[in-house]
């Protein structure tokens, strides 16, 4: 790694390697950290001219750098600091091609050098030219020698030492200047929003360019300016060959061209995710280079054929059906005089309307009034619609007068239309399998669900994509705590083999229409709404909780002019404490409304609302405000809510398809003018009818013994590999209050009674039983007591949130002992069953092996190679959280029975769905797969969970790359590692539901399909590899069959084997003995990243501390991998 450059300078650098690499990147001293430092190292050691500067923190420059946003990322702009400007006197001649820098390319030779070693293709620079602030006057281009003009660009980075010859270097996250003009404005780039003028820097004279960071984006060896080429979403990438050099495309870290910045690793990746989705928003299904199915017009042909119905409803389109979408963007401001904001910097501003409520009802009367016999579709936010051109050429604008319903009061309003485009639709009216891919575009999907939904939305609830009733009309069930379940439908356009309205029923919880009095006494459990103002403060908290971002109505009694509507902020102080000034005269609250408002507030001492701008102080009464009806609540419900809210939602088959086609009337689109007069469109009433198949279930092996699966279940028998306890090697902790001495022993009984019909050997637990506080200091001493124990068994109450986290959060982060939790119910009433379940989990977890699959029936995927099976998910923390990360956790198998899997959990930024260190986490697992087998997989499968659709872009640019390179990486220590992809997206959070056709063709009591059925036609993507299957037999209500969809098939398996493994994977799930509703890998995922959601539970963290905080201390981990179960 050290053999470049000259060894005095290189041992001179080496020692700051370790402490920069945590300053800048956190990361351990791997391969490419090492790589990426010596690449530094070499280009500071072969400058002849300048001392390089030690390797750290960049210098403090001289003066205040400008700021400017990143305008690759369409949110959440990132601040870059900017050189300053030398003075007219300092600029030097400019070179477009990058003019040589000391330190950095001193010589053509050393160029070619560079060039050869970061073997990359060609980047073309962007067009556009480097702009000086006015009062510098632009000087002409040089041409590249004629040695450079055919090589290859390639990143190098910018040199340390500041020369009076370099031009001030520009990082590549910033939009290269324009030139400038006092005519022209600044050119839009072609992938991003056009810059804001900028403001012209005071002129530093006679001062040195600050010192540039060696962490930025460098500069690269560039030919003349040409238009830049587009450049396709997935780059090619190769293992290292025998020579053991780098794959060509892979840059100094593995990623294609781009160095590590300072900045926050996963924050830079969530910005740059950000932008890559947005910008691809509009292209075509080609653009992702997803593999197409073999055959369009078949797919598997494995099973029982069936007929099922599902709630998709075909989109008719009449013949003279308009299939050119005009475009128009629409804005709408206040015009009142009195509705203006104030002056900011001497410039008046308008406050655009965001309100889709209002903006929905001020369109539909700037239709009437203008456009009487046109109906277009709106969006709500900023989009219309129509079927040919509104009588106007590019722009209309007109001033309405609206009256406010919600303020009582007349408004004027400027609506302005502008002509943005054209959208081809004629593909969807044509849909069909196999249909080429570069017409498909999400434009076009968006748009006609715009019209679908344009008249629903209209006189409806919006949640999300789901529709409610306004007002209590809905209201089913009160749930407790201030909240109401409502009934609404879920309706979206899809694309199928033909164009779908996915219709279902959805249900939310809102906030309960009522007094602030009457929520607080529901809140604090006061019976006969009588308030008590010491329960309030009690429960102060939880009442402020509740409220914050909530809507109120507030209005005096007898007096209709005071009514007003605002958003809660918190509880505020009460009535007497509060003061303030009114016309020189200081009142409190309370003498405020009594003197100048002419009421007595009967509970002063009430904490009022805080409502309006933070950054106000408007106090209301409490007793004078009321909750407004229709708001949904977006935050987690409590364990008592979620119970009641499923067990109304989950009804068998025939119930729910009642509800769909109550929803299906109730939402009637076909009567809408935008559907009937401007496009010409209808849906079918009737469910759509598909052709399934029931796939056979794998037998499974057990000791020497194979079972049967029927109907999703089996019964097991003795372990495949069962694990044992010896005496003394475990014992029981209770964390409950109650004493349960007279009850353990008879669990410990059945618990060993049923260890020896499973084949275990369970010895004597270590005496005595111990109890203890379920407080984080008394828990972590005794775990730190009974360390060398292999089990700690801990009983927990029944509502187990708060104590489990504790419980796993000691053991496994600070202390290093293996538990396993059991609810207080569980021992009191222990049965055969429910011992038999714990010994499932108990036996993973102590490195058993439950079951595996039998050679007859082992998926021909995995036949006669070496393979990795893998689960990725990431869980967020719910809406209302703040300060909490979200957590990432990718589970991978190490052996040969598809039963063992080792887990790997990361924290990161909150709401991210990309896993940010991927190619970090599959080292790891490809190391320990290896350590384990003695060899190295030769397929990889990969299941992703919770991708939607609009994220498939980022999971082919960022997560399969990174997989591709962590291949790359391992390969260059084994030259036989060359491994096969498979990646599918699994997606559960859909509203696709089957229904079985003939009632007759159910195996359990909700009348649901058979488990194993499968629609991978029709209803699918018409071109790729995706299929609903239905793996599990439903317990309760309707069974949801979850998506796959395969989107990376470098083994260029069929529909039938991919449906297979995926199918069989569903029974391989370690805690229980029925089929799952998706495959293992997944499901250890998805446990895994709550694992990790308890690690962090009551933490706050920032962007520094979350590695550090969620390093994992269970020292039997690597011995038992499956520790998470």
């Amino acid at each position: 790694m050290f053999s470049w450059g000259r060894p005095k300078d290189i041992l001179r650098m080496k020692k700051h390697l370790q402490d920069v690499l945590k300053t800048y990147t956190g990361r351990p001293l791997d391969i490419c950290a090492i790589k990426e430092a010596t690449e530094f190292i070499v280009t500071n050691c072969e400058s002849n001219t300048q001392q390089p500067r030690k390797w750290g923190p960049p210098r403090p420059q001289q003066a205040a750098p400008r700021q400017i946003s990143e305008p690759g990322s369409l949110s959440h702009p990132q601040q870059i600091p900017i050189q300053q400007f030398p003075s007219p006197q300092q600029v030097p001649q400019p070179q477009t091609w990058g003019s040589p820098r000391s330190g950095q390319l001193t010589t053509p030779q050393q160029q070619q050098f560079r060039l050869q070693q970061a073997n990359q293709p060609p980047v073309q620079p962007s067009t556009q030219h480097q702009t000086f602030p006015q009062y510098v006057q632009q000087q002409p281009q040089v041409q590249p020698p004629p040695q450079l003009q055919q090589m290859q660009p390639m990143w190098v980075r910018p040199s340390q030492i500041p020369s009076q010859q370099s031009q001030p270097v520009q990082s590549a996250w910033v939009r290269p200047p324009q030139a400038p003009s006092q005519q022209s404005q600044p050119v839009q780039s072609a992938w991003a929003r056009p810059p804001q003028a900028q403001q012209v820097p005071p002129q530093q004279s006679q001062q040195v360019p600050p010192q540039q960071s060696a962490w930025i984006r460098p500069l690269q060896v560039a030919q003349p300016p040409q238009q830049v080429p587009q450049v396709p979403l997935q780059q090619p990438l190769s293992y290292p060959s025998t020579s053991g050099r780098q794959a060509a495309g892979a840059g100094d870290d593995g990623l294609k061209g781009k160095v590590t910045s300072p900045t926050s690793v996963t924050e830079k990746l969530s910005k740059v995710a950000i932008w890559e989705t947005k910008s691809k928003s509009n292209m075509t299904e080609k653009d992702l280079n997803i593999p197409r199915r073999p055959n369009p017009l078949k797919a598997g042909n494995v099973g029982q054929r069936v007929i099922v119905l599902t709630n998709m409803f075909e989109i008719v389109f009449k013949p003279n059906f308009v299939d050119k979408a005009v475009h128009y963007d629409v804005k709408v401001v206040p015009t009142d005089t009195t509705k203006r904001l104030p002056k900011k910097d001497e410039s008046t501003v308008k406050l655009e309307v965001k309100n889709k409520v209002l903006l929905r009802k001020i369109f539909e009367q700037f239709r009437s009034e203008n456009f009487r016999d046109r109906y277009p579709a709106f969006d709500g936010k900023a989009n219309a619609f129509t079927a040919n051109d509104l009588p106007f050429s590019n722009t209309f604008v007109k001033e309405i007068n609206f009256y406010d319903e919600e303020k009582e009061e007349h408004r004027t309003f400027e609506v302005t239309l502008n002509k943005a485009g054209i959208v081809d639709l004629s593909w969807i009216k044509h849909m069909r399998p196999g249909i080429d891919e570069t017409v498909i575009n999400k434009t076009a999907i968006q748009v006609l669900d715009i019209i679908l939904r344009h008249a629903p939305s209209s006189r409806l609830i919006n949640v999300g994509r789901s529709l409610f009733p306004p007002g209590d009309n809905r209201r089913v069930k009160a749930l407790g705590s201030g909240l109401d379940l409502h009934v609404g439908g879920y309706l979206s356009a899809v694309i199928g083999w033909k164009p779908y309205l996915n219709i279902d029923v959805s249900h939310k919880a809102f906030a309960t229409s009522q007094t602030i009095l009457a929520l607080m006494c529901e809140l604090c459990n006061l019976v006969n709404n009588q308030i008590n103002v010491r329960a309030v403060y009690d429960n102060i908290n939880k009442i402020s909780k509740f409220l914050a971002g909530l809507k109120v109505n507030y209005a005096i009694p007898g007096q209709p002019s005071t009514k007003r509507t605002f958003r809660v902020n918190e509880l505020g102080p009460d009535a007497t404490q509060y003061k303030f000034e009114v016309n020189g005269k200081m009142y409190t609250i309370q003498e405020y409304y009594a003197n100048i408002k002419n009421y007595k507030i009967i509970w002063p001492n009430l904490p009022c609302l805080w409502v309006g701008k933070r950054d106000g102080k408007t106090y209301l009464p409490a007793e004078l405000c009321s909750i407004v009806a229709g708001q949904a609540i977006n935050r987690k419900l409590d364990e008592s809510q979620t119970t009641q809210m499923i067990r109304y939602a989950a009804t068998d088959t025939d119930e729910r398809k009642t509800k769909i086609i109550t929803a299906c009337r109730g939402i009637n689109v076909n009567n809408s003018p935008v559907m009937q007069k401007e496009f010409l469109l209808s849906i079918s009433t009737e469910m759509k009818e598909v052709e399934a198949r029931i796939l056979p279930p794998p037998e499974l092996l057990y000791d020497r013994a194979s079972v049967q699966v029927r109907k999703g279940v089996w019964r097991a028998k003795r372990f495949n590999t069962p694990a044992m306890l010896e005496d003394n090697t475990w014992t029981i902790v209770n964390t409950c209050p109650q004493n349960m001495d007279n009850k353990i022993p008879d669990f410990v009984q059945i618990l060993q009674d049923q260890a020896n019909i499973v084949g275990m050997r369970i010895g004597k637990p270590q005496l005595p039983y111990l109890k203890v506080r379920p407080v984080p200091f008394e828990i972590e001493k005794l775990f730190m007591e009974k360390k060398n124990l292999k089990l700690i068994f801990v009983i927990l109450p029944n509502h187990t949130d708060a104590v489990y986290g504790k419980v796993k959060k000691i053991s496994e982060l600070r202390v290093g002992v293996l538990t396993q939790c059991v609810k207080i119910k569980n021992v009191y009433s222990t049965n055969s069953s429910t011992a038999h379940n714990i010994l499932l989990k108990v036996n993973s977890k102590l490195n058993g092996i439950n079951h595996t699959f039998t050679s007859r029936t082992m998926p021909y995927c995995l036949r006669d190679t070496n393979y990795m099976l893998i689960g990725a998910d990431v869980s967020h923390p719910s809406p209302d959280a703040k300060d909490i990360p979200s957590v990432a956790a990718v589970a991978a198998s190490h052996d040969e029975t598809t039963f063992k899997y080792n887990v790997t959990i990361r924290l990161q930024q909150a709401k991210q769905e990309e896993i940010a260190d991927l190619k970090e986490i599959m080292l790891k697992h490809i190391v320990f797969y290896v350590n384990e087998m003695k060899r190295v997989p030769k397929r990889i499968f990969f299941y992703r969970d919770g991708v939607s659709e609009g994220q498939i872009a980022m999971v082919l640019d960022k997560e399969i790359r990174s997989i591709k390179e962590a291949c790359i990486e391992y390969a260059r220590t084994r030259r036989d590692f060359k491994p096969e992809l498979t990646f599918v997206i699994v997606q559960k959070r859909h509203h696709v539901r089957i229904f079985p056709k003939n009632p007759n063709e159910t195996d359990d009591r909700n009348k649901n399909v058979r488990a194993g059925t499968i629609v991978d036609t029709e209803i699918t993507h018409p071109n790729h590899i995706d299929f609903y299957l239905v793996s599990h037999a439903s317990i309760q209500g309707t069974a949801r069959p979850t998506k796959y969809r395969c989107i990376c098939n470098e083994s260029n398996f069929n529909e039938n084997q991919l449906e297979e493994l995926t199918y069989h994977l569903c029974h391989m799930y370690a805690r229980c003995t029925r089929s799952v509703s998706y495959p293992a890998p997944t499901y250890y995922a998805h446990l895994a990243a709550y694992r990790g959601r308890m690690w962090i539970q009551g933490d706050r963290y920032t962007d520094n501390d979350f590695q550090d905080k969620a390093k994992c201390k269970l020292e039997p981990i690597l011995q038992l991998p499956m520790s998470f179960v």
